[in-house]
């Protein structure tokens, strides 16, 4: 599993947001460096995760919806849609020893939480 574009600003947008605060979407693409075309996209996507809530409207803007200690970074891929790496079944040693690997790997994930990350 690799850390996409995509991961890295959904990271910086929760990263934003993590003070609990309200934010425009422009103060944050503009404070995380975030292409704006790319982040409506994520955040509707973190969005149906729970992680964040869009509020529309003159006033609107968007805010955490979760506890950060409470959500990992595997969650985070997982709402992306991140994908782990398919390895065939031959019974060879070495994708044995990969998946071992994929399993460490994805269990560290889901124990990292995000407010651990971010701090």
């Amino acid at each position: 599993m690799l850390l996409t574009k995509e991961c890295d600003y959904a990271l910086r947008m929760i990263r934003s947001l993590s003070d609990g605060r309200q934010r425009k979407m422009k103060e944050i693409c503009d404070s995380e460096e975030i292409p704006p075309q790319f982040a409506y996209k994520i955040l509707k996507k973190l969005e149906k995760g729970g992680i964040v809530k869009i509020i529309r409207g003159v006033k609107g803007g968007c805010r955490l919806d979760t506890d950060l200690r409470l959500c990992s970074l595997y969650q985070v891929f997982a709402i992306l849609g991140e994908k782990q790496v398919a390895l065939t079944d031959s019974g060879l040693d070495v994708q044995r020893h990969l998946v071992k690997i994929q399993d460490s790997l994805d269990e560290m994930l889901k124990n990292q939480s995000l407010e651990e990350l971010l701090k």
